[in-house]
Parts: structure tokens; C-alpha cells; sequence
């Protein structure tokens, strides 16, 4: 009998904790939990890397220091909402709600910080621009139909002026913080990608579905069409990231084809000769130092290219065994890196 009841203690016990546990935690009874391997740093400018084994948020889809305290680091992810956590790796947060579990952060706006944040979420069905300030939350934009989302956009220093581009094929403008929008364009296909140019507040690239590249000048009410400059380089078409350089004045084009520059806004390309097959791996991810334009960095699979010459010649180094989607160079001390992974390092 004895036994028996014991038995019987120890199914209750476990039945409570699969029942109860994912309601505290946020997640669904019996989903695996993430391995902490999505998120690396490097502290000499990308020699060596250090996994932070603490970020439970799992794959990443995008990395922000928060813009009132850069200890901080804000994480977009795919499935698991908004988390902040300190550059070492300590205290984690989780936002909750329509910024939490079961949210895909699709990009946070800069400037971003714990108390004052935009992001384009992927929420219960329905791309979303979400507001948060305080411990008030707002939705600012949704879009009507299910399955559509807002993948990139932009946002003045003050918050007033947001762009947001959308799978629908609309570039969406608002002067007033988000109260009201305006549709300034709406393309035949979807926009997949979208790059302001940050010192000319009009400029601005986007990439459609097809890999059609167009920039406007006018802050987005008409549009060059630049698709026949990449007509040439196959696999470009298949773009994974839209990159300008303020420094440079220089554009970069990711992609299957691997790393592309234009000196002159997407009129003209040239191939940066890096050590990657395209073949093999598409460029995922780049990003320049700030203020040094002689020192590129490329994501391909897990592993990230560096020159200092502006493209001639580059040392690499594996740092995971997935994707790297994104790269993030601190502006103060160029040797603090952080790359997210797109999903979960084996």
C-alpha cells in the first residue's frame, strides 16, 4: 500500500509540474527548451569567440544594443518574442504578451531601449508594429489579412517619422508616432527588404520577392528600378541582406551569389573577392566597422569572414555550426562583437 501511494505522489508530482510549469515559463507543455547557442561575442575583434551558453531565446533574427544603456543587448527572435539581457550574459528578460512567447520578431527600430521600443512582430497570425513604452504597450499597425507580416523599417531619432515595409508589397509612413499611416507605395510583390540611407533621411532601397532591386530619393513616393545591375550576377536574386555604409557611401548586396558593392546607390556593382564559394554558402550577413570602411565583415553558414583592406584579402574563422543572420559591432570599441545565429547551434 505503502508503495502504491508513493507510486501515486510521484505521477501527481509530475503531472503538476508538465501542467503548471509551461504556464510560468510561457512555453507549451513538452517543447524542448533552447540549448543556449545562438548567441556569440568576441572581445578581440573576432579572433576568438565565446558561445553565451545563458540566452534562452533561441534562433535570432535580430541584435540591438540598447540605445540608454549599451550594456544592455536587445534580441529579436524567431518564435520566442523580445529579450534583454547584459553583454556578459547575465539577467535575461523575456517581454511579454504580443512581444513575448510565441512572438517573431521580424526587426526592432533603432534607436531601441528596455523603455521605449518599436518592433515588427509576427503575432497570433498577423504581422504587427508594436509599441512599448513604460509598461504601456500599443499596437501601432496590423496588417488585414492573415499569413501577411512587416519585415523592416526605420525610425527618426525622436520616434515621429516610422517606415515600415510589408509582404503585401506596401512601404507604410507614419509622421505622427504611429497614431496614423500613410501608404506611400505599394508594389506588384511583396517587399522582403528594406535599407534607409541613415545621413539622407529620403533614401531608401527595398527588395522585393523576386530579388528586384529600387531605391528612392524622395523618401519613397517614386522609385528607380535597379534590377538589370544585377541581372548578371546569378544567385543574386536570392538576397539575404541590403547593407549601406554611411562612411563609404557604399551599398552591399548579400546573397547566393555571394557579397556584391555599389559605389554609386545601387546603379553599378562590383564583386568583393572574398574566400567564400557561393556555391557552397551563401553570404547571410555584413556589416562594416563603424567609421572604418576598410574593414568588412561576412556572415556564410557559421562562419564569419573578416578584411581590412576593403574586401582584398580576409582571414575567416567557424564559429558555430548554423547560420549567422546577424553581426553587431559596437560602435565605441570595434573589438566587442555579437553574432546571432538563425537558428540553434548544434
Amino acid at each position: 500500500m505503502k508503495i502504491f501511494l508513493i507510486v501515486l505522489v510521484i505521477i501527481l508530482a509530475i503531472a503538476i509540474v508538465s501542467v503548471v510549469y509551461p504556464i510560468i515559463s510561457g512555453r507549451p507543455a513538452g517543447e524542448k527548451q533552447p540549448s543556449g547557442m545562438s548567441l556569440y561575442k568576441s572581445g578581440d575583434g573576432g579572433a576568438t569567440w565565446q558561445n553565451i551558453t545563458s540566452f534562452p531565446g533561441g534562433a535570432i533574427t535580430v541584435l540591438r544594443f540598447d540605445a540608454e544603456n549599451p550594456e544592455y543587448l536587445l534580441t529579436g527572435t524567431i518564435g520566442r518574442g523580445i529579450w534583454r539581457g547584459k553583454r556578459n550574459g547575465e539577467e535575461w528578460k523575456q517581454y511579454p504578451l504580443s512581444l513575448g512567447e510565441g512572438a517573431k520578431i521580424f526587426d526592432i527600430l533603432e534607436p531601441a531601449s528596455d523603455k521605449d521600443l518599436t518592433a515588427l512582430v509576427f503575432y497570433s497570425g498577423r504581422g504587427r508594429v508594436i509599441q512599448q513604452r513604460g509598461e504601456t504597450r500599443e499596437e501601432l499597425l496590423f496588417t488585414p489579412a492573415e499569413r501577411y507580416a512587416f519585415f523592416q523599417g526605420s525610425a527618426s531619432r525622436d520616434k515621429k517619422l516610422l517606415r515600415v515595409i510589408g509582404s503585401d508589397g506596401g512601404l507604410y509612413e507614419s509622421r505622427d508616432g504611429g497614431k496614423t499611416w500613410e501608404v506611400l507605395s505599394r508594389f506588384q510583390e511583396g517587399l522582403s527588404l528594406f535599407e534607409p540611407n541613415p545621413s539622407r533621411d529620403l533614401q531608401m532601397w527595398v527588395i522585393d520577392t523576386k530579388g528586384d532591386l529600387f531605391r528612392s530619393d524622395n523618401g519613397g513616393r517614386d522609385w528607380a528600378d535597379l534590377r538589370d545591375g544585377l541581372n548578371e550576377f546569378s544567385g543574386a536574386k536570392n538576397a539575404r541582406m541590403l547593407f549601406f555604409d554611411p562612411t563609404s557611401n557604399t551599398l552591399y548586396h548579400a546573397s547566393s551569389f555571394g557579397l556584391l558593392r555599389s559605389p554609386d546607390l545601387g546603379k553599378t556593382w562590383e564583386i568583393v573577392k572574398t574566400t567564400i564559394s557561393p556555391e557552397l554558402l551563401p553570404v547571410t550577413a555584413v556589416a562594416v566597422e563603424p567609421g572604418n570602411p576598410k574593414k568588412i565583415f561576412a556572415g556564410a553558414g557559421g562562419q564569419l569572414y573578416i578584411s581590412e583592406n576593403r574586401g582584398i584579402t580576409w582571414r575567416g574563422t567557424r564559429v558555430a555550426s548554423a547560420e549567422i543572420s546577424r553581426i553587431l559591432i559596437d560602435p565605441k570599441n570595434s573589438k566587442n562583437i555579437f553574432l546571432g545565429l538563425a537558428e540553434t547551434a548544434r
